[in-house]
Formats: C-alpha cells, structure tokens, sequence
C-alpha cells in the first residue's frame, strides 16, 4: 500500500502545473549617462544627458535628462554655459573652440539639484589621416531562415602620428549617403474609411477639391543621411616611421538606399588621453563582444564624471577633448562589382530623424 501511495505521490509531483519563481530584486537605479566632445575644430559642441535604465526595459530609447545646467571649462579660465538643444537631453554650445596644449571638463547641475563634475582632459596634438581606402566584400545574412545578400565595403585608413607623443588614437567613421522618397504618394484614411491623399506641405502638393495639385518645390524629397560607425581604436598595429597601417575602421553597407547616388566616407582620427583611451576601447571591446558570454558588463567602462557630493553615485559615459584630423572619398556605384537596382518608391518625408538634412553638404559634389 505504501508503495503505491508513493507511485501517486510521484506522478501528481511530476504531472502539477509549475509556477515560475520570482526574486525580489532592488530595482536599478537611473544613473547618468554622459555623452560629450570639445575638439579643435569649430563648434557647436554637444553634450548628450540621459538616464541608464533597467536591463529589462526598452533599450533603443534612452531616458533624456530634461532642465540641467552644463558648462564647458577651461584651465585658462574661459568657460561658456550650453544651450539645450530641440533634441531633448542635448546641450549645445556657442563660441568657446578648443585648443591643444589646454585642458577642458564640464560641470553638470541637474534640475533637481545634484551636481555632476569631469576630470580635466589635456587636448594633445593628432597626426594626421594619411589614406582612406575601401575593398569590396562579399558577405551573407540568415533573414528568415534565408540566406540573402549583405555585402559591404569594408574601410581602412592609415593614420600618422606625432612623434614623441604617447599617441592614443581613435578613429571614428562618419557616413553620408543621399535618398530619395516621395512624400506625395502619403495616404490617410477619411471618415468614410477611404484613404485619400494627404501629403505634408514640404512634399510640394496638396489635395484640394478631390485633386492632388503642385503647391511648390518639394523640400522633404531629397535628403542626406549621415551614419557614425563604432570606435576603432589603436593597438599594437603602430610601425616603424610613426604609422598606423591599414587600420580597419568600419563598414559601409552596399543597399540601393546607401548607394542611391554615391556614399562619401569620412575618417576622423582624433588624438585621446590614456584614460579616454582606455574608456573606448573597453566601448568597443563590450559592442564586438555582444553576442559572447564574456561580454565586458557596462560597470567597468570607468567614467570621468562623478558626483560630487554622493562619491559613491556611479556615472556612466565620458567627456573627452581631442584634436581632430579628417580625410574624405567617395565610393560610387560604379565600384559595386554588380547593378545595384534602383530606389523603392518610399511614401515618407525624408525628414525622418535629427541625422537627415535636405541641405546639400559642402563636400557634396
């Protein structure tokens, strides 16, 4: 009898529901997030305040920090107070312009009252971008259990250095490739149900008396989009003769948006301090290692920026000063090995996102 009224003792065990088990954890505080850069080339300079968020919150959306006072410094004694930008959580600047030799840090008073504060940062000189080069490689992605197309042009610089410097360099790949939509094709539904036009007043028409009509030229039809790539940093790569070699600096995808006209690729080399040094790479290493089970967590990225009054607050971010060296070329679809097919018919305004102008870029040619 015992016997058996273990059998079913097991088999109730094994056949009950299971209800998950959950552990009260402290929730995660917001802790600032700081995003800024003075250089050597005219501003305006930005600097970007947000909050970190919980692990299991939406990450593609930062928490802007609304209201705080930013202030650029110098160890000469210039100081200039930032404007907030229309982008929330973005402070801009006005006059002050860096320059080498001096040291810069920023001073933060957020809204309701914590006063946030970076270690100087000496602006050393950079070398210059010797080359820019770019080859062609195939490449494939799994996209619904299909291999399909992703090709890109992988990016390579060579970048001189200044000679008895400690030269910590990072580089930084900026992107900018025309498009075209046609915001004249927008539709919306009227009460009825039916969708009629309705294009916005920079698409140059308007339906009026159940007809679409030209108002003007089209001001959101052609726009220029401008992608920034990870930071590549410097290692053991540096040869004889104070030169970096072939230093793999991003990629550009090969689309027929990216490649609509032609894609002009911009490397910035930018001379850094060990600490700022040290803080991308550990960027860096933590975005390649994203996938891994050793990826680097956020806590060791080391910030610049504290508290000053709770020292025990963590920051996260980093408020660098650099001097900045730039080379540019164009890659045009003439150097794709094969047709690239033409623009899809994209019923939108190409102002879609604070990185899309429709003013032509002066290098634009």
């Amino acid at each position: 009898m015992m016997k058996k009224f273990c059998w079913i003792l097991f088999y109730l065990l094994i056949t009950a529901c299971v209800d998950p088990i959950k552990f009260d954890v402290p929730l995660v505080a917001f802790q600032l997030v700081v995003d800024g850069l003075i250089t050597d080339e005219p501003g305006p300079y930005t600097v970007s305040l947000s909050r970190a968020r919980a692990l299991d919150a939406d990450l593609s959306t930062r928490v802007p920090v609304f209201g705080a006072k930013v202030t650029i410094l110098s160890d000469v004694g210039e100081s200039e107070a930032l404007s907030e930008g229309s982008e929330y959580g973005t402070f801009k600047t006005k006059l002050i312009q860096g320059k080498v030799g001096r040291s810069y840090h920023i001073k933060i008073t957020t809204a309701d009252g914590k006063i946030y504060e970076s270690l100087p940062e000496k602006m050393a000189p950079v070398g210059e971008v010797a080359a820019v080069n770019f080859e062609f490689e195939k490449n494939t992605v799994i996209s619904n259990g299909i291999e399909v197309p992703s090709n890109r042009f992988n990016i390579y610089t060579d970048g001189k250095v200044v000679p008895g410097n400690e030269n910590y360099v990072r580089w930084r790949l900026v992107g900018t490739y025309e498009v075209e939509t046609f915001p004249q094709l927008i539709r919306s539904a009227n009460p009825a149900g039916a969708l009629i036009p309705n294009p916005p007043a920079c698409s140059g028409y308007a339906y009026r008396n159940s007809q679409l009509v030209i108002t003007g030229p089209c001001t959101c039809c052609y726009c220029w989009i401008t992608d920034y790539g990870l930071p590549a940093v410097s290692d053991d790569q540096l040869v004889s003769g104070g030169l970096f070699k072939n230093v793999r600096v991003g990629s550009v995808p090969i689309t027929r948006r990216t490649f609509y006209d032609k894609y002009y690729v911009e490397v910035q080399q930018m001379a850094l301090t060990k600490e700022a040094f040290t803080f991308w790479k550990l960027v860096r290493a933590q975005k390649d290692g994203a996938n891994s089970l050793f990826q680097l967590p956020l806590a060791k990225l080391k910030s610049n920026v504290s508290n000053l009054v709770n020292s025990e607050e963590q920051v996260q971010g980093y408020f660098a000063a650099a001097s900045i060296k730039k080379r540019g070329i164009f890659i045009t679809r003439a150097d794709i090995p094969y047709g690239v097919s033409q623009i899809d018919t994209l019923a939108t305004s190409c102002l879609f996102g604070s990185s899309s102008t429709n003013i032509k870029p002066s290098f634009w040619k």
